[in-house]
């Protein structure tokens, strides 16, 4: 599944996103949202 968020919405979710995305072992997916947030 795709999701889109706008830049204002990713920006403001990233923290959990982030947070989720390392508790379920998922690091790359952490790692793009780190990418995106520069």
């Amino acid at each position: 599944s795709f999701i889109y968020y706008t830049e204002e919405a990713l920006r403001s979710a990233s923290d959990d996103i982030i947070r989720l995305a390392e508790a379920e072992g998922l690091t790359a997916h952490a790692n793009s949202i780190t990418v995106r947030e520069k």
